[in-house]
């Protein structure tokens, strides 16, 4: 944690940091830059969200980025049973990361949250909820952007994201893919249905069957994230 270095963890955490290329070397400046950048961090009255693994992006991209955000959302989040307002965060898709980048900081500084310190992050209107051990099914892992709707039902949004590599000359380049995951959950996490089913919304919430039928249309069934998610918003409405 980033809370009360010692000696021997600040030189462990400048070592993770600083390894920039291939011969490791790190010069007496840039050493002496980042215990500043770290000492700066530290001196924001030992914030808890300050907590975690340095994080650095090595990532060459052909287009595509690991993140749901390519830049930095200033998001809510509930970390280690405190609130924490305004602080720049990004979500890596790739690895079901959460990422804040300590304010007032260099742009080369950015830490990795404890996941499983995380209760929910609030980020440009997506509500995410960490489920690890909260359903009984094992598949329901990580953050879920979460809609809370009626009759003890939720709608639930995975985003992920998978990588290509492509070698160009003596570089390795990455590149990711957005997808999906829709799902309904009722009673208490006991009960997971497949939200891309008209047939599974209207029997979970058979008083909304005009919502869901303007929703769906003669359709059985969507995967389009924008639909499901109105769907959703218009039944709490």
């Amino acid at each position: 944690m980033l809370k009360n270095f010692t000696s021997p963890t600040r030189k462990l955490l400048l070592a993770i940091v600083l390894i920039t290329g291939s011969s490791g070397l790190v010069s007496a400046q840039d050493e002496n830059q980042t215990y500043k950048q770290f000492d700066h961090i530290l001196g924001e009255t030992n914030l808890k969200i300050y907590s975690g693994l340095f994080f650095k992006d090595d990532d060459l991209l052909l287009e595509t980025d690991r993140y749901l955000f390519s830049d930095y959302k200033h998001a809510e989040v509930i970390y280690n049973n405190s609130v924490f307002y305004g602080y720049p965060i990004k979500y890596d898709l790739y690895n079901d990361f959460i990422i804040v980048k300590p304010k007032n900081t260099g742009s080369n500084i950015a830490i990795q949250l404890v996941s499983s310190n995380i209760e929910s992050v609030n980020l440009e209107g997506i509500h995410l909820k960490n489920l690890t051990g909260k359903t009984t099914h094992k598949d329901i892992v990580g953050f879920y952007d979460t809609i809370e709707l009626i009759d003890n039902v939720s709608f639930l949004v995975k985003y992920y994201k998978t990588k290509n590599e492509y070698i160009k000359g003596s570089d390795v380049y990455q590149d990711y893919k957005l997808h999906y995951k829709f799902y309904l959950i009722k009673d208490g996490n006991e009960n997971l249905y497949d939200a891309t089913k008209k047939e599974n919304w209207t029997t979970l919430l058979p008083t909304k069957e005009a919502h869901i039928l303007n929703a769906f249309g003669t359709s059985k069934t969507t995967d389009d994230l924008a639909t499901l998610k109105e769907l959703a918003t218009s039944i709490i409405e």
